[in-house]
C-alpha cells in the first residue's frame, strides 16, 4: 500500500481500537502500521451507538471500559482519524444511489456511504 491511500475505517474497525474482542490484536497492528485514517460522521456516530450498546444494554462492557473507550476514541479523533462532516440534509439522494450496492453486496447503508461517499 502505499503512502498516499486513503484508508477509511468503519465503524467495527474502530470498535476493535477501542475494545477488547476478536479482532482487536490484528486492528491495533493495522491501526499502528498506517497511523492516518479517515471516518465519516456517521461512522463517528455509529461508533458512539455500539459503545452505548455495549455498555447499557448488552451489559458487555464494564463502566470504566466504557469510558476509556470513550477516551480513546477521542484522542485517536484528534491525533490519527479525520472525520469527514456528512451533509444529512442531502442524504435522500444518496439513498437512492447506494439502494442497489446494499442488495448487491449484503452490506449496511452506513457502510455503503461510506464507500460511495
Amino acid at each position: 500500500m502505499n503512502k498516499s491511500s486513503c484508508l477509511y475505517l468503519d465503524t467495527s474497525a474502530v470498535v476493535k481500537l477501542l475494545i477488547d474482542e476478536d479482532g482487536s490484536k490484528q486492528m491495533k497492528a493495522f491501526f499502528c502500521k498506517f497511523g492516518k485514517f479517515h471516518m465519516l460522521s456517521l461512522c463517528f456516530a455509529e461508533t458512539l451507538g455500539v459503545l452505548k450498546t455495549k455498555y447499557f444494554y448488552r451489559k458487555n462492557i464494564s463502566k470504566i471500559k466504557y469510558f476509556r473507550a470513550e477516551t480513546l476514541l477521542s484522542i485517536y479523533c484528534k491525533k490519527y482519524i479525520k472525520i469527514h462532516d456528512v451533509k444529512i440534509a442531502h442524504i435522500d439522494n444518496v439513498f437512492c444511489n447506494i439502494a442497489d450496492f446494499v442488495t448487491k453486496y449484503k452490506v449496511d447503508f452506513i457502510d455503503a456511504f461510506q464507500i460511495y461517499y
